[in-house]
């Protein structure tokens, strides 16, 4: 009824919202920071914004600031469905890399 096709993140409530939407809007933040995806084809996961290794976002742990932070994890993901090792090690740290080859990426 609210979202509208909109991510639950970026929704930006109307005024005139029923006082549980306007209670749960002010609850995601809270909410998003305990949430961790699950990687799948990575089409809709943000690589930089999104709290899909850590209980934060990757854009802090950034190697280059020219690096286009609107890129989705698929796009580190290689054709052979296996994480693009050198990709990720010019992204971010290399402690990060660690975390990121322990995440499982599924079976096409």
């Amino acid at each position: 009824r609210y979202l509208h096709g909109e991510s639950l993140f970026q929704h930006k409530s109307p005024k005139n919202s029923s006082w549980q939407w306007r209670k749960l809007m002010a609850l995601r933040d809270s909410f998003r920071a305990g949430i961790r995806w699950q990687v799948g084809s990575g089409y809709e996961i943000s690589f930089w914004h999104d709290n899909w290794v850590f209980q934060s976002p990757l854009l802090p742990f950034k190697l280059d600031s020219a690096i286009v932070t609107s890129e989705k994890v698929n796009d580190f993901i290689s054709e052979l469905n296996t994480w693009n090792l050198p990709k990720l090690s010019l992204a971010v740290h290399s402690e990060v890399v660690v975390a990121i080859l322990s995440i499982p990426l599924p079976d096409n």
